[in-house]
C-alpha cells in the first residue's frame, strides 16, 4: 500500500504474475503516463489521491473506490461508487472526477447461476461487471455509450423503459458476442448505426424496443439481428445497403411496426448487400421482396402509435408457397 508518496514517469506497474495487488492511498500523486499494465492478476486498487495518468489501465484491474482524477475512471469503478464530475486545480494539474460512495444506482446485473442481484453506480461499470447469461436491468437512461461500446459477452440488457442513445452520430452498441438480447427501451443515434457487428458473425436479438435516429444495423460480416415483439421502427432505414454491409436481419413477430421510410438505406450503385427476412409485421412501405416463410405482403392502411402503416404480412391462404423461399 502506498500512501503520501508521489508516483512519477512511464508505467507505475507491471506483472506477469498472478496475485499482485497495490492499493493507492491517502496523500498519493500519481503523475506517471500509465497506472497499470499487465495480465488480469495484476491488480491496482485506488482508495484515495490524486491521479493525472492519461491512461489508466492498459492491461490488468483496476478498481476504483476514491480519489481524485483527471480523466474518468467510470469504466473502472467499484458496484458501490460514482464518480462525480468536479474540477479543482491543484499544484499537478487538473482533476476533473471525485470519486465517493453512490447516492444512486443506474443498473442492476442480475446473475444467471443464483438470480442474486448487485447495483452499480454506473450502467458501463454493471455491463463490465456482467458474465454470459447475466441481466443487466437498467434504472436510468445510457447516454453516449461510446464510438461504439463493445459488448463482449453473452448478456441481456433490459433497459427498463429507459435510453441507450448518442447526441454526436457514431455508432453506438458494437456486439461482439453471441447471443446479445436488448429488451424494453429506446435506441436512438443520429448517424451511423444503433446496432454494429464489428467483431465477427455475432447474434443479437431485439423485443419490444422502440428505435429511432439513424440506421438500426449494420456488419462487415453475415451477423444476425433477430427482431420480435413489440418493436417499433421510425429510424431511417432497417439496414445498411452500403457494398461493405452483409447483416441479416429477422423480422419474426406480427406485431413489429415499421414507419421507415425505407428498409435499406442507400449503398455503392444502390446494390444491396444486406439481407432482410420478414416473417410478419406491419410497414409503410412495401416489403414484398423480403417476405418469406410462406407469407406475402398485402395493401393494407393500418393506424398504429407510432404512425401509419401500409402494408401488412399475412399467410398465403389457400396459394401454394414458393419453393424458393422455404
Amino acid at each position: 500500500k502506498l500512501t503520501d508518496c508521489v508516483v512519477s514517469g512511464g508505467t507505475m506497474t507491471w506483472s506477469g504474475n498472478s496475485g499482485v495487488q497495490i492499493t493507492i492511498g491517502q496523500g498519493c500523486v500519481v503523475t506517471c503516463n500509465t497506472l497499470i499494465c499487465g495480465n488480469d492478476g495484476n491488480k491496482v486498487v485506488i482508495e484515495d489521491g490524486e491521479v493525472y495518468s492519461s491512461a489508466l489501465c492498459t492491461g490488468g484491474t483496476l478498481v476504483v473506490r476514491g480519489g481524485r482524477f483527471a480523466s474518468d475512471p467510470g469504466l473502472y469503478l467499484d458496484s458501490q461508487y460514482e464518480a462525480v464530475a468536479e474540477s479543482q486545480t491543484t499544484d499537478h494539474g487538473t482533476v476533473n472526477y471525485r470519486v465517493q460512495k453512490a447516492t444512486s444506482f443506474a443498473a442492476v446485473v442480475i446473475r444467471a447461476a443464483s438470480g442474486e442481484e448487485e447495483s452499480f453506480a454506473s450502467i458501463p461499470a454493471a455491463v463490465a461487471a456482467a458474465g454470459d447469461g447475466d441481466t443487466v436491468r437498467f434504472n436510468a437512461d445510457w447516454v453516449d455509450p461510446g464510438n461504439p461500446y463493445r459488448i463482449s459477452k453473452a448478456i441481456t440488457l433490459d433497459l427498463n423503459n429507459h435510453a441507450i442513445s448518442n447526441n454526436v452520430g457514431y455508432n453506438m452498441l458494437n456486439i461482439a458476442a453471441t447471443p446479445v438480447v436488448i429488451k424494453n427501451g429506446l435506441l436512438s443515434t443520429p448517424g451511423n448505426s444503433s446496432i454494429v457487428f464489428q467483431n465477427g458473425a455475432h447474434v443479437a436479438y431485439l423485443t419490444n424496443c422502440l428505435v429511432t435516429g439513424s440506421t438500426l444495423a449494420y456488419s462487415p460480416s453475415a451477423a444476425e439481428l433477430h427482431i420480435g415483439d413489440g418493436c417499433r421502427f421510425t429510424c431511417a432505414a432497417l439496414a445498411s445497403g452500403h457494398e461493405t454491409c452483409h447483416v441479416n436481419v429477422f423480422v419474426e413477430s406480427d406485431d413489429v411496426v415499421c414507419t421507415s421510410s425505407k428498409l435499406f438505406d442507400s449503398g455503392a450503385n444502390d446494390k444491396i448487400y444486406s439481407h432482410l427476412f420478414v416473417r410478419g409485421g406491419k410497414f409503410a412501405v412495401d416489403p414484398s421482396l423480403s417476405v418469406v416463410g410462406g407469407r406475402k405482403a398485402v395493401a393494407q392502411s393500418v393506424s398504429t402509435d407510432i404512425g401509419t402503416c401500409n402494408y401488412a404480412v399475412v399467410d398465403r391462404t389457400g396459394e401454394e408457397t414458393v419453393v424458393a423461399e422455404a
